[in-house]
């Protein structure tokens, strides 16, 4: 390979590797989120260590308590569904370590679910492990569980 073509690698690669995705929190909120990009678009140049959640076009739920714990009490319908739906989109897609965020405008409540771990089980289910924070009146409540999606493509709460 010339020594041009090495340093473009290399390049590119660094390059590469500084697009990773960023959040912010506090209590005006999250920052936006900067996209990355991962082991596909370098042609498998990055290795993962975690299997892949297998992509469906087939509808996607949730079964279980995905929030627990007793500030639950002051979030309203919305807020719980806002929940579920970014923690389905997090358990289905997003890379571990990556954070996906839900708000709820009309009252100011918001909160992320970040993969942390992503394995196959015993029964060959996807299992991912997950952080999650919910923020209320800027007092921040964290947790985390674990979920795994079965052959019918429900995610169910484990812990």
């Amino acid at each position: 390979m010339s020594l041009f073509r090495s340093l473009c690698l290399s390049t590119s690669l660094l390059l590469l590797a500084a697009c990773t995705a960023t959040t912010g929190g506090g209590s005006a909120g999250p920052a936006p989120m900067a996209g990355g990009l991962g082991a596909s678009a370098t042609g498998g140049l990055l290795a993962t260590t975690e299997p892949a959640v297998p992509p469906t076009t087939a509808p996607v739920r949730m079964e279980g308590r995905l929030l627990d714990g007793p500030y639950v009490v002051q979030l309203g319908k919305e807020d719980v569904e806002r929940a579920q739906r970014a923690a389905l989109t997090a358990l289905e897609s997003t890379p571990s370590g990556q954070t996906t965020i839900w708000r709820n405008p009309k009252n100011g409540h918001w909160g992320t679910l970040t993969p942390t771990r992503t394995y196959q089980d015993a029964g060959e289910r996807y299992c991912r492990e997950y952080r999650q924070t919910v923020t209320l009146g800027g007092q921040e409540h964290q947790g985390n569980g674990s979920a795994c999606r079965e052959r019918d493509l429900v995610w169910r709460i484990m812990s």
